[in-house]
């Protein structure tokens, strides 16, 4: 999931319907901490108006209707509900903006691959990227 600003919770129960329907419906969300983003001397977004805060409340809504399990790597949590939800949330200590880095590192690759035989087969999610040698 991107772009997931405009979230509140009038939208659970969809969510949740339709991760009950089938189990080969899967939720991912990359979120990295753009609450306390600084661009231009200023805050990029509100407190409560990113992508961290709205996929946070998004994940606790959730946890009402399935089990969590938190699994910490470095800068990132992960969050898991039988792999079926999965958030991923990076920490932001230097407030940079990393919305397009998210995609650079792999988490495209994850987000098409994850829940298959291939998941973090010669890649990581927030690792280096390893298309490399792809680019000219």
């Amino acid at each position: 999931m991107d772009s997931n600003y405009g979230y509140d919770s009038t939208f659970t129960l969809k969510f949740v319907d339709w991760l009950k329907k089938n189990k080969s419906h899967h939720l991912t969300v990359f979120a990295y901490n753009d609450s306390v983003v600084i661009y231009n001397g200023k805050p990029l977004v509100s407190p409560t108006g990113g992508t961290w805060y709205r996929s946070i409340l998004m994940m606790h809504d959730l946890a009402n209707y399935f089990s969590f399990n938190i699994k910490r790597s470095d800068s990132v949590v992960q969050y898991s509900s039988n792999n079926q939800i999965n958030f991923f949330l990076v920490d932001n200590p230097e407030k940079k903006i990393f919305h397009t880095v998210q995609v650079e590192r792999n988490g495209f690759i994850h987000s098409i691959l994850i829940g298959t035989k291939q998941e973090n087969k010669n890649y990581l999610y927030w690792d280096k990227r390893v298309y490399e040698k792809f680019i000219q």
